[in-house]
């Protein structure tokens, strides 16, 4: 009885049952106490979050923010992932901002690590010349006395005690700063070879998490990744996230969910022109994510979500397209778990999700974009 039921409401009363629960709190009460949510009533949803689409997105009531943010206005979300939390919230920010200026040092060498010691400034992996890379893995072996320069110099500029500390983050730093230069060599050899080898998602996977290292944050990447669940309207969900932002030490672990594809956004589009035949239209800029990678990216995160380092409320992510990377913040209403397990919604929209512009590794510009997010991130989770 009740398949035949959902069969009758799922095919022509589906619009005037919308307006009546829009246009009815009452209605909009009774659809809360028992009744499962419209959006969602006999949607076929995939048990893999690897094969969602961007029709989801709506039917899970995740509105996509609209407006082209930089990576650190997007960082700056943390805050509402904590609205219901507010002793908590309130020290955490006040520990952000005492910790301002001792940060004010560190993000001027990292900014001069970006600019001269990756001397790189390249928008596609192809273009970047294997000779260049070689190179620049060669200087970062040992301390090159022209390329830390400056470095030291801001170092002896300062107290002993951020000296002191400083130091020991120069010398990691430069193991990182080689470790990311090692990848690339690698994954440019491979694809300057007289017969061009096919790059894999887990190259670019690997090369973003060494960058994401040079800032201190941890990551574990697949295959080093567990599978997990969630229920949506009763139905059992899995996912495995390409890597993830995590403190180990920590019960509730998560700062960030990491889904990666080989393949940057303009070879997406100019694909979907080759199958569909027609010309494809001038690209918004909000829109340099894939539409299929967000939905799929949304079903990681959903599936950790109860891990995060902020409870249920909020969760960070990365969208790496190759090498541009796109920063981005999902926050939820308190009861969002429940409400995808139960399909039960209230009327208003209760998740939304931020974007950054995309930002090219392989660019100066684009690293020097990212490098306050990214110290700033692995702050946050020293606090958190």
């Amino acid at each position: 009885m009740a398949n035949k039921e959902a069969g009758v409401t799922s095919s022509t009363n589906v619009g005037s049952l919308k307006r009546k629960f829009s246009n009815s709190e009452e209605e909009c009460n009774n659809k809360r106490e028992g009744e499962p949510s419209l959006s969602i009533l006999n949607l076929d949803i995939p048990s893999i979050s690897k094969d969602w689409d961007d029709q989801l997105l709506l039917n899970l009531h995740v509105e996509v923010v609209p407006g082209v943010f930089t990576p650190y206005v997007v960082f700056s979300s943390y805050p509402d992932f904590l609205e219901n939390q507010k002793n908590k919230r309130s020290e955490l920010i006040a520990m952000m901002n005492d910790a301002l200026s001792e940060r004010k040092i560190l993000l001027d060498c990292y900014n001069h690590a970006m600019e001269n010691i990756i001397n790189l400034d390249y928008e596609h992996i192809d273009h970047v010349p294997v000779y260049r890379v070689k190179e620049l893995y060669e200087n970062t072996k040992t301390l090159n006395k022209l390329a830390w320069r400056d470095w030291k110099k801001q170092l002896t500029e300062s107290d002993f005690k951020t000296i002191r500390g400083l130091k020991e983050k120069c010398r990691r730093l430069q193991q990182k700063v080689n470790d990311f230069l090692w990848q690339l060599l690698y994954i440019v050899d491979r694809r300057q070879l007289p017969e061009p080898e096919e790059l894999s998602e887990g190259m670019f996977q690997e090369l973003f998490m060494r960058f994401a290292r040079i800032f201190e944050l941890g990551l574990v990447g697949a295959p080093n990744v567990g599978c997990y669940t969630f229920k949506v309207n009763g139905k059992e969900i899995s996912s495995v996230p390409d890597a993830l932002v995590i403190n180990p030490c920590k019960k509730n672990s998560l700062l960030a969910v990491v889904k990666v594809t080989k393949t940057y956004k303009k070879e997406i589009d100019l694909e979907a022109q080759k199958k569909m035949r027609k010309v494809i239209k001038v690209q918004n800029p909000t829109e340099h994510v894939d539409t299929n990678l967000k939905c799929q990216h949304i079903g990681d995160i959903l599936s950790v979500l109860r891990c995060s380092l902020f409870g249920p409320t909020g969760m960070f992510g990365f969208v790496v397209q190759a090498t541009e990377v796109t920063v981005v913040a999902f926050a939820t209403d308190k009861n969002y778990i429940q409400y995808i397990k139960t399909g039960l919604f209230p009327e208003q929209d209760c998740a939304t999700v931020k974007y950054s512009e995309k930002c090219n590794i392989l660019s100066k510009k684009g690293r020097h974009k990212l490098v306050k997010t990214f110290l700033d991130m692995a702050t946050l989770m020293k606090y958190m």
